[in-house]
């Protein structure tokens, strides 16, 4: 059924595609999962591009079953993934801080080679505190700082080990947020990815 849609999009130049495998994770059992491998790599096969899987966080069980599989899908180079939701809003590197993104380590040990497109902006209402320099409270939504992006980002090359393997993302589409919130939030990814990367300079 999709194929027929990348198709086209490769004829009109796509190079990278990602296929939304949002509630994949809501069926944890292996034969459950070895049916989204199979249905994945069915998908891509005969394509010459690159492939990003985006799954929602399951709050029942964390990324820990996707992480076991997701080095059995073949050109899946990258995984968008969500993790400021369930994170703190503290400024750090520090695991206490950086406790919402405690499941990468889940694909590093599975032997997951590709890149990670890490969720570094709130994409749902927000109810909690923010910690000083972390962002600002904007009615129901955060606006995480650049500072905060940073810290994220920096954590998570930890984990990894490469930072060329890290690209900033929300956690989700931000279609939920106003103009305004959503060019603020992607605003403070792009220079918390930039002074991500001046660490590394």
């Amino acid at each position: 059924m999709i194929r027929p849609e990348i198709r086209d999009l490769v004829n009109a130049g796509a190079s990278w595609i990602q296929l939304d495998e949002p509630a994949v994770t809501t069926h944890p059992e292996p034969q459950e999962m070895e049916l989204f491998v199979e249905a994945w790599n069915e998908t891509v096969k005969g394509f010459n591009c690159k492939f990003s899987d985006h799954t929602r966080y399951p709050s029942e069980i964390g990324y820990k079953v996707l992480a076991e599989y997701a080095p059995k899908l073949d050109k899946c180079d990258h995984l968008a993934l969500e993790f400021a939701n369930r994170d703190t809003s503290h400024l750090g590197v520090d695991e206490n801080s950086r406790e919402g993104y405690s499941d990468l380590k889940h694909f590093v040990d599975a032997g997951f080679s590709g890149e990670f497109g890490l969720g570094v902006a709130h994409v749902h209402d927000f109810t909690g505190n923010v910690s000083s320099g972390a962002g600002q409270s904007l009615g129901r939504d955060i606006i995480e700082s650049p500072e905060l992006v940073r810290d994220r980002l920096l954590f998570a090359t930890k984990i990894v080990g490469d930072p060329v393997k890290i690209w900033a993302n929300p956690d989700c589409g931000l279609r939920t947020r106003t103009w305004d919130v959503a060019f603020a939030k992607l605003a403070s990814i792009t220079k918390g990815a930039e002074l991500a990367r001046e660490t590394y300079e």
